[in-house]
């Protein structure tokens, strides 16, 4: 009987263009000599795109979007759906290749962040009435491109992009990652979830004996334990992967509906959150599990379902969708129509800032977040390996 298994990627493509659902297993004997043979292993393998992932992206910066219509206002769970992905696919593509792992999210990420935030602080410098509730400092600037948390004058913990605040989570949630990953990449799930409990753990703890501040407040909500749900859904999937791809398409699409059909009840208050039946359900798990199985239903798509090209695309530019559609919205409610009361004229004036939102935010895609990000990858980092995820399936970490 052998001691121990190794395993190890081989480096054979599939005919589909996905990784190879053969390992080269390195068994170890008794007395201590290698022998290998390849075997097929039960777990799925690691492809190199997860369509799945992609078209949640684009439901979940969708629904974001419906909060910031005014008459509508509900759709805030999106950011919670986006969490979850994170915690999944950070496993996910560090799984594939960790290599140089918080560099590669830097360049994601930070970019596109840091333009829009020029272009808000811009904004509050020359035409400051512009902007409803977000005033222009130079501090705050400063504070915004380093993810430092500060109360801004509305008394709002947020920076001068308002929807920067989950960016500020997701590279706390990179930098607990990224150490793990130093420790141990065996473990570095198991450690990020022990990291992330013990930090939301930590933060109420000093907040209940007043030792707290607001850095720590911030980064210790409780809304962290999202990423740790995401990375035991990655875990899950890992090990039952092949059982969720054989749940039939009927239920999980039942899972999405009254999944997504919970959280607008939650968020339009007829469910409350503080009344009978959740008053003792942490919030973490009250939105936590109906966005978990949001993500497992779409992962069991995967392959059984062909997405069409025009999701795909949305959820390729989710992230700039996520970041410039208040501002686009905004402009068109505010110096054009007014969509503060629902009607066919607002509905399809609606319908069509939806449109537009989703049109700019492909174009800030194609000329602006993929470019940046291939040229800093280009320009800063080795070589990548045949074996690591496309840009696209990275992309599915941010926001």
């Amino acid at each position: 009987m052998p001691k121990a298994l190794l395993l190890r990627g081989a480096d054979g493509k599939g005919s589909n263009g996905r990784l190879a659902s053969e390992l080269h297993v390195v068994s170890v004997s008794q007395e201590g000599t290698p022998t290998s043979k390849t075997n097929t292993i039960t777990a799925p393998a690691l492809t190199s795109h997860l369509d799945s992932l992609q078209a949640l992206r684009a439901l979940a910066a969708t629904t974001v979007i419906f909060d910031h219509i005014a008459f509508i206002r509900w759709g805030a769970f999106g950011v919670d759906i986006f969490f979850l992905l994170s915690g999944f696919v950070i496993c996910y593509i560090s799984a594939i290749d960790p290599s140089q792992f918080f560099a590669k999210r830097i360049f994601r990420v930070v970019p596109l962040y840091w333009l829009c935030t020029a272009g808000v602080a811009l904004i509050g410098l020359v035409a400051p009435s512009l902007l409803v509730s977000t005033s222009f400092s130079f501090p705050a600037l400063l504070k915004s491109l380093f993810f430092i948390p500060y109360r801004r004058p509305d008394h709002r913990i947020a920076p001068l992009l308002f929807l920067g605040w989950t960016l500020h989570m997701e590279m706390l949630f990179y930098a607990i990652f990224g150490i793990a990953l130093k420790i141990s990449r065996k473990y570095a799930k198991e450690l990020s979830i022990a990291a992330i409990i013990a930090l939301a753990l930590g933060g109420w703890i000093a907040r209940q004996y007043h030792h707290s501040n607001l850095i720590l407040n911030f980064y210790s909500k409780f809304v962290i334990l999202e990423f740790a749900l995401g990375i035991a859904c990655y875990l899950l999937w890992a090990r039952y992967g092949r059982v969720i791809r054989r749940v039939p398409g009927l239920i999980a699409l039942v899972a999405v509906g009254a999944s997504y059909a919970f959280f607008v009840l939650m968020d339009i208050h007829v469910l409350d959150s503080y009344g009978p039946g959740f008053r003792y359900v942490p919030d973490f798990l009250l939105r936590g599990v109906p966005a978990a199985l949001i993500l497992l239903a779409f992962l069991s798509a995967e392959e059984k379902f062909k997405f069409p090209a025009l999701v795909l695309l949305i959820g390729d530019a989710s992230y700039s969708l996520y970041l410039l559609h208040p501002y686009i919205l905004e402009a068109l409610d505010r110096k054009m129509f007014a969509l503060d009361h629902l009607g066919v004229f607002t509905a399809f004036v609606t319908l069509v800032s939806i449109v537009i939102c989703y049109g700019l935010a492909v174009l800030s895609f194609k000329i602006f977040e993929r470019p940046s990000n291939q040229f800093l990858r280009n320009y800063f980092l080795k070589r990548r390996p045949a074996s690591a995820p496309p840009e696209s399936m990275q992309a599915a970490a941010a926001p």
